[in-house]
């Protein structure tokens, strides 16, 4: 008999956390899950003492600082990265010349996109905003760590692919085509 698996899935909107589960499941686990909408249901399900207090650090910043965050915009994950791990970062546009040149110059690269526009099957039926990062390039797409789906590592995306989900996410988000840069 195998040991059970707890995994703590923070998300405010019931349709995103569906899809994780439904990823959990296209992955072979056999997932019990149940939605609660109070921070006293949330404690009753998962005891604070079984959390990862760096989980639990991660969250309290965020909430301390900006309240109830539906998703963050590019420049909140950067302000985020910036005051919590004290990385610098740069909205750049996100053109296929800026993302190589960063990309060469060793810094990741990160993109809002949505996920059905990456017409990626292994993120299922729903179309949720999403952070991409991008490390490498070729003339005909990107090569990116892709945290949303299991086989995420090393993802390559044509480029008129990720510009299209990029695109995408702009009338949810409103951001364009811009880019994130992380440096240290």
């Amino acid at each position: 008999m195998t040991t059970p698996v707890r995994i703590l899935i923070v998300e405010d909107q019931p349709a995103d956390a569906e899809l994780m589960v439904e990823a959990l499941e296209d992955s072979g686990f056999d997932v019990s899950w149940q939605l609660v909408s109070t921070e006293g249901d949330q404690r009753t399900q998962l005891p604070p003492a079984e959390v990862d207090p760096a989980l639990r650090a991660l969250q309290k910043w965020q909430v301390d600082n900006w309240g109830a965050e539906r998703d963050l915009t590019l420049d909140r994950t950067g302000q985020f990265a910036q005051a919590y791990y004290g990385y610098n970062y740069a909205l750049v546009p996100a053109t296929a010349e800026s993302i190589t040149a960063q990309v060469a110059a060793g810094h990741p690269v990160i993109v809002p996109v949505m996920t059905k526009a990456l017409q990626n099957n292994h993120y299922g039926r729903g179309d949720v905003y999403h952070e991409v990062m991008i490390k490498g390039y070729t003339p005909d797409g990107v090569v990116t760590n892709d945290a949303g789906v299991q086989e995420g590592k090393d993802w390559f995306y044509a480029w008129n692919v990720i510009f299209g989900a990029i695109d995408a996410q702009a009338q949810k988000m409103g951001q364009g085509r811009v880019a994130l840069v992380l440096t240290k």
